[in-house]
């Protein structure tokens, strides 16, 4: 399966459960509200029910990062007139070839000449070794890069994605936001690559900064000493 089509089912299967997942530790945190008002113990609230309440506003921010990360994925590549992806089949093959045959994608202009991120990866049975960027081709010396060599000596595919835009901050955004896409299909991070970055704002967690928002103003209002009501 070309990794354009992959992408897509990651896209539509993070999306499809995601705002169910979100709507749902929502309520989860207001039921906590409700729960902590009818107990009556501001202050001895037991650590498990603490515990529990940091799960769902954990599970909240994630599941709203990965709402975002499809939003971004789409709006920079799979719904750009110019985003691109092109395939590259890499088992048993030697990473001179490899190489040659990316330079030539870009010397013939098959490929465009501007920044990408990469994702090598494995088809059967499916798993993500390596997620990468590269402002331009000459970054991307199979040769020189460690991760990027041994992701490539298990994979059996490297994928190279143009974006609309190839600035860095995009390029970012978008290795950012895949590999959050592939935490939330596979449970873990790509093999190779130590930590998540920073998916770009987007709807998702603006609304959960405006739910965030509600409950802040909620509190003033309640607050004995002021005087404001909530508009």
């Amino acid at each position: 399966m070309p990794f354009e089509d992959k992408l897509r089912i990651l896209c539509k299967r993070a999306e499809s459960a995601g705002w169910n997942d979100y709507y749902r530790a929502v309520r989860d945190v207001g039921r906590f509200a409700a729960d902590v008002v009818k107990s009556g113990k501001w202050d001895q609230l037991p650590a498990r029910s603490l515990d529990g309440f940091n799960k769902v506003l954990s599970r909240a921010k994630f599941v709203a990062e990965v709402l975002d990360a499809v939003e971004y994925i789409y709006t920079y590549l799979l719904s750009a007139p110019n985003g691109r992806v092109y395939d590259l089949k890499i088992s048993g093959r030697g990473l001179r070839e490899i190489q040659k045959e990316i330079s030539y994608l870009f010397q013939s202009k098959q490929a465009p000449v501007r920044g990408f991120v990469y994702v090598a990866w494995r088809d059967r049975p499916e798993s993500y070794k390596y997620v990468g960027k590269a402002s331009t081709i000459d970054r991307l010396d199979l040769t020189a890069h460690g991760k990027l060599a041994n992701a490539v000596a298990t994979a059996t595919n490297l994928s190279l994605l143009f974006p609309a835009w190839s600035g860095e901050d995009i390029l970012l955004g978008v290795e950012a936001s895949i590999i959050r896409l592939i935490e939330h299909q596979t449970g873990s991070l790509p093999e190779l690559n130590v930590r998540p970055e920073r998916v770009p704002f987007r709807s998702a967690r603006e609304e959960l900064g405006r739910f965030a928002d509600f409950f802040s103003r909620l509190g003033d209002s309640l607050n004995p000493d002021e005087t404001k009501e909530m508009s």
